[in-house]
């Protein structure tokens, strides 16, 4: 049985779902310690334990130690088995993170599986919907994985209640990647992403884009209305290159101004393009388990201590050589062998 140890590198919930997806892929059975150890609470939040579920329902597991609380727990995963799935988060912790642990799982298999999923879908501890919609899905797509992702009702933070209906087709044949250069910035696409609150905000948020971006757009095409429980603002910026869409995103918090929500994802925007690098932190961190399986080279910013710990995670349970290759002071080069 592999041991992993929750306390290691970045010591969160990632650790806990790159195990289970890990497992479920080799089918290998672990033992994690220490679930969540750096975190202000730790042990299985309702958000990790409904990854947990959704792992046992895929795979046909058995498994000690899945309630909330849980600082330890032992996976003994079976045969994957694509089909029809439903998770309920029941709050609104991310259900992309649920995602997250049994998608890379279903995508290889030769059988369709349709998975509804129910919490948050924009939460700012996890990425949101657009981002895997519009950054890693078409990274996905380069590797010959196909899936379909549609936004029943957002759910954001804190009350939740978001819909997601996810379809994941057969794959035919897994290609091997490589994102190396950044390519020819083609356009910076703003939305603000907005509900039950004031349309006042989302015209300040556009007012301080267009001012420090220096573009121009229609404020009627940049504001997209969701239907949510809860009201929820979030300032998105596509950068669309000739090589790849990076979207980068911003939340709003009560006390927080509209100028200042803005100005945090412009700030971000403005250091990838300075960087060059094409593969962004949070990218990056999200690609590292389907990079193992279909093979590659990605230039990315330098690596956070969440990708590193993943790294050292994919090596417990696979025999497999990535090689990290310092460019600069701000790129590195993840080589797949």
């Amino acid at each position: 049985m592999i041991k992993v140890d929750g306390s290691f590198g970045e010591g969160g919930g990632q650790i806990l779902r790159s195990s289970l997806t890990l497992a479920m892929m080799t089918n290998q059975a672990f033992e994690i310690i220490n679930i969540r150890a750096n975190r202000k609470k730790s042990g299985l939040l309702r958000q990790h334990l409904t990854a947990v579920k959704a792992a046992i329902k895929i795979s046909n597991a058995k498994v000690e130690g899945d309630f909330i609380g849980s600082t330890k727990l032992s996976f003994f995963p079976s045969k994957v088995e694509s089909g029809d799935y439903d998770f309920k988060v029941g709050s609104a912790g991310s259900c992309i993170l649920v995602l997250q642990t049994i998608l890379p799982a279903l995508m290889l298999l030769n059988k369709k599986s349709t998975l509804y999923l129910e919490g948050g879908t924009h939460n700012p501890m996890a990425p949101p919907f657009d981002f895997l919609k519009n950054s890693f899905l078409p990274v996905l797509k380069k590797m010959g994985v196909d899936v379909e992702m549609s936004l029943k009702r957002a759910g954001f933070y804190p009350a939740g209640g978001g819909q997601l209906c996810i379809i994941i087709n057969p794959i035919k044949c897994l290609s091997r990647v490589s994102i190396n250069e950044f390519g020819d910035l083609l356009k910076i696409k703003p939305k603000i992403i907005h509900s039950n609150l004031p349309f006042s905000i989302a015209s300040r948020e556009l007012s301080t884009i267009r001012k420090k971006l220096n573009i121009d757009f229609d404020d009627r095409d940049c504001i997209e209305q969701l239907d949510s429980i809860g009201p929820g603002n979030v300032v998105a910026i596509d950068v669309i290159t000739s090589t790849i869409t990076q979207s980068f995103y911003s939340f709003a918090f009560r006390g927080i101004k509209a100028e200042s929500i803005a100005q945090n994802c412009i700030n971000q925007v403005n250091n990838y393009i300075n960087i060059k690098a094409p593969i962004g932190e949070f990218l990056c961190d999200q690609l590292i388990i389907p990079m193992v399986y279909a093979k590659g080279s990605l230039l990315c910013s330098n690596l956070s201590m969440h990708t590193k710990t993943n790294i050292e995670i994919v090596k417990k349970f696979i025999d497999i050589e990535i090689e990290i290759k310092k460019i600069n002071d701000v790129q590195v080069q993840l080589i797949f062998i």
